[in-house]
């Protein structure tokens, strides 16, 4: 059962958003620089995104609840 939002629940909700985004807009940036010397790395693009995928969970958790 969900409950109402706080004005503080939404504010750390966009803050946590924010966040996220600039995180992405990092690793896009990471990305361009290793593909510009040829040299990707999946594996650690790999658990980047493992540990963004935890955040990410969490997060939606929290805005459903």
């Amino acid at each position: 059962m969900a409950t109402e939002l706080t004005t503080v629940d939404i504010r750390q909700l966009s803050e946590q958003h924010r966040a996220m985004q600039r995180e992405i807009a990092e690793w896009r940036e990471w990305w361009h620089e290793l593909d510009e010397f040829g040299q990707p790395r999946f594996e650690e693009m790999g658990v980047r995104l493992g540990r963004f995928h935890e955040e990410l969970a969490a997060h939606f958790q929290l805005e459903e609840t």
